[in-house]
């Protein structure tokens, strides 16, 4: 194994000329591939001409969004498309869940099974397996009799649901 680093140093007279100032990168002796801002100043990426991805100062990423908000003790990642952000997980090249946010509603859908699973909407309405209520309240929808809402507590437990309707609070 070598001990030789390989790097691309780049100053300006903004950034200044020292070890400890503008953007590096290069290959360590281990062969980790680095990228380094060595100042107080964003990473950003374009692709036709257009900002994509950010990286500000604080480690908050923002994708679609070239001002990603910066919360105390956490790390953001801030998605912006013209309707809104989505996540996307799968496998083995397949999507299957998604989590769409934007508009108003954040929406889980179950891309397999083309549905809708799970929106919560700005009026704080909950909806699962339904495409939601227009009010305020909790819908659950079943497509069998063997659906609905299960309370399940194991051993010498108690299992309680209460409904009160006379509570202030």
């Amino acid at each position: 194994a070598s001990n030789d680093s390989a790097y691309l140093h780049i100053t300006n007279n903004d950034t200044g000329i020292t070890n400890n100032d503008g953007f590096v990168i290069g290959v360590n002796p281990p062969g980790d591939c680095l990228i380094f801002n060595k100042d107080s100043t964003p990473i950003r990426f374009a692709t036709a001409g257009t900002e994509r991805v950010r990286i500000d100062a604080n480690g908050n990423m923002g994708l679609g969004d070239t001002a990603p908000p910066n919360f105390t003790g956490y790390r953001t990642l801030s998605i912006h498309g013209s309707t809104g952000g989505a996540l996307v997980f799968g496998d083995d090249g397949t999507d299957e869940w998604e989590i769409y946010g934007g508009d108003g509603v954040l929406k889980v859908y179950d891309r397999a099974n083309t549905s809708e699973r799970l929106r919560i909407s700005s009026n704080g309405a909950v909806s699962i397996n339904h495409a939601g209520t227009g009010d305020n309240s909790l819908h659950i929808g079943c497509t069998s009799n063997a659906g609905g809402i299960i309370i399940k507590a194991t051993g010498n437990h108690y299992a309680n649901m209460v409904i009160d309707s006379n509570r202030s609070g």
